[in-house]
């Protein structure tokens, strides 16, 4: 593996306020959201958070089921809004 490759600091995203809808999420499902609201692509939220693009799919599909909403568009909606 290419050492380059990976950053040499590790990228912290800024974790939501504490507020209803966000309670029920974890940290990591918390970062997930917040990179989705800034419009990142799977692949890209991966890469920033160090997993596979199937584990950000899998946070995002618990996201959806925990707030009740169906699309990333209604993620990035609900967290612009309570920002």
């Amino acid at each position: 593996m290419n050492k380059d490759r990976w950053p040499s600091k590790l990228v912290v995203t800024r974790r939501p306020q504490d507020s209803s809808h966000t309670r029920a999420l974890s940290a990591r499902e918390q970062e997930v959201m917040h990179l989705v609201a800034e419009g990142l692509a799977n692949k890209e939220i991966a890469r920033r958070l160090h997993v596979r693009e199937g584990t950000v799919k899998l946070h995002l599909h618990s996201i959806y089921r925990k707030l009740g909403i169906k699309s990333r568009f209604a993620l990035a909606a609900l967290v612009r809004n309570t920002s």
